[in-house]
């Protein structure tokens, strides 16, 4: 092993500029762009439509939660004018506080109370969408919590009963006091795991995964390169054979990444996005499942040009069938065994990725062992 580590850093002093290019992209790219789109999002908000169809108190406070995020411009519009504006795509999307909206939050029913509308040029229609249905549940949330008290001061016979309207009132003062309830809005997969708010446009980890999967494509340009013959006949003469050559610089370049990751986990967490400790869990589990996945296919091409060309293109198809910067959604939840082919879908969910990991290293012994087994023959 330590003739391998010897071996890389040797390869690597001709070409670590390229190198640590490719190493920090995946950090650098991920914050360039959060930073830039955010900025300009403060210039550009999504427009989106509000009708209020019976005005309240419960339909104006939804309306105020709405208006309140930074990321909208919120019209009031009546229904008539929010549908004509959207047909000619000035609102990205129109959203109906229908009739009797207060008295259904009171019973604490959430079905059917908001209707929406969206074009086929509603890009932020889902996100937006989750947003006001998690505003909506939180209401309907503290109705049902009232109900709940007043049906347990009725069955202990509690003197100084209190009314729907002050538990309603207190539970909102104590959200307010304790931050118990935050929200995280992004065009990406809606994250429920965030323990403070962030009003990111876009998930920093989506774009980091599709900067990670480009980086190491080309950081594994040297499995094709060492997979030429003139390389592998120099194994002739070596106890070392070179399918353990290819598995151990393997190993140099995992313990690389990992330490990198980690460095990228702590400022990207530090700057947009908390999660727990845990997270570094699901990380890592991802990453080492594109480790694999690339070795085995840098494995497939013997010609360079190949290679960067094919890596360039799955990495265009795979951001955009991802979810990880195109939300998928509203497709997964139609087809949701859809989930199972998609690579990304453990990370995104914050979850460890456990089944392309297996299926990866299987391959990998299965590879191994053909090789080893045609050395020896």
């Amino acid at each position: 092993m330590k003739n391998i580590i010897l071996t890389r850093f040797i390869h690597l002093k001709k070409t670590w500029i390229s190198f640590i290019f490719w190493l920090v992209l995946p950090l650098i790219g991920t914050l360039a762009i959060v930073l830039v789109t955010d900025e300009l999002g403060e210039e550009s908000k999504i427009p989106i439509g509000i009708v209020i169809e019976e005005s309240n108190e419960q339909s104006l406070k939804l309306y105020q939660s709405i208006e309140d995020s930074s990321l909208l411009n919120v019209e009031k519009l009546n229904r008539n004018q929010a549908l004509e504006k959207l047909e000619k795509h000035e609102l990205d999307s129109v959203f109906i506080i229908k009739k009797g909206y207060e008295n259904s939050v009171k019973k604490a029913e959430r079905n059917r109370i908001i209707t929406s509308y969206h074009s086929n040029l509603s890009f932020a229609y889902t996100p937006v969408k989750e947003m006001i249905i998690s505003l909506v549940q939180q209401e309907t949330g503290r109705s049902k919590t009232a109900y709940i008290v007043e049906n347990l001061s009725k069955d202990y016979n509690q003197s100084n009963r209190w009314t729907w309207e002050e538990i309603v009132e207190t539970s909102e003062i104590v959200q307010e006091e304790e931050n118990l309830l935050n929200s995280s809005f992004s065009y990406s997969e809606d994250d429920n795991k965030i323990e403070k708010s962030n009003d990111t446009l876009i998930n920093p980890w989506g774009i980091w995964a599709i900067l990670s999967i480009l980086s190491m494509f080309f950081l594994f340009d040297w499995v094709v390169l060492e997979r030429s013959d003139s390389t592998k006949q120099r194994f002739i003469f070596l106890k070392l054979s070179h399918s353990k050559y290819l598995l151990g610089n393997l190993i140099i370049y995992t313990l690389i990444f990992f330490a990198m990751d980690l460095i990228t986990y702590f400022i990207i967490q530090a700057l947009f996005i908390p999660r727990y400790l845990n997270f570094i869990l699901v990380l890592l589990s991802f990453k080492f499942m594109i480790l694999l996945g690339i070795f085995l296919i840098a494995l497939c091409f013997r010609n360079l040009f190949n290679y960067y060309s094919f890596s360039v293109l799955l990495t265009l198809i795979i951001a955009i069938i991802s979810g990880a910067i195109i939300p998928i959604k509203d497709i997964t939840s139609h087809y949701p065994s859809l989930t199972w082919f998609n690579p990304f879908h453990s990370f995104l969910s914050e979850e460890i990725t456990i089944l392309w990991t297996v299926l990866f290293i299987i391959f990998i012994m299965l590879w191994f062992i053909r090789e080893e087994t045609y050395n020896h023959a």
